[in-house]
């Protein structure tokens, strides 16, 4: 079972600031998961595989290095296909968007990343 199954983002978040859980092996987990359940679930419209383990590997750093963390730090976080993320596809769950980029980060998202969270 994984590391982070039924627990509460206070419990991971406290694990994470304690050392006792990686920010890359959460992420690892969540990732393998949602690719694993990609096919039946058809939850996500665009996982970023590469950018939330790049954002995971960041955030093990702050923990390591003793920086301040924020309330949601190394904590993976999904944001629906109607909210803006920067240099990401966004279809609004439509295929006539099937193109769109957003060009800059929705008010929520930016939150999100100031808080440490790490988008999937």
């Amino acid at each position: 079972m994984e590391a982070y199954a039924y627990r509460s983002a206070l419990a991971l978040r406290e694990a994470i600031r304690l050392r006792q859980l990686s920010p890359v092996e959460l992420m690892r987990q969540v990732l393998e998961r949602a690719e694993r359940l990609q096919p039946v679930l058809n939850s996500f419209v665009t996982l970023q595989s590469e950018a939330a383990m790049a954002a995971a590997r960041r955030a093990e750093a702050a923990v390591l290095a003793g920086e301040p963390l924020g309330a949601l730090h190394g904590l993976p976080v999904s944001v629906k296909d109607l909210i803006a993320v920067r240099d990401v596809r966004l279809t609004f769950g439509s295929r006539t968007s099937a193109h769109f980029i957003a060009g800059e980060n929705a008010p929520a998202v930016q939150r999100l990343l100031d808080a440490g969270a790490c988008l999937i």
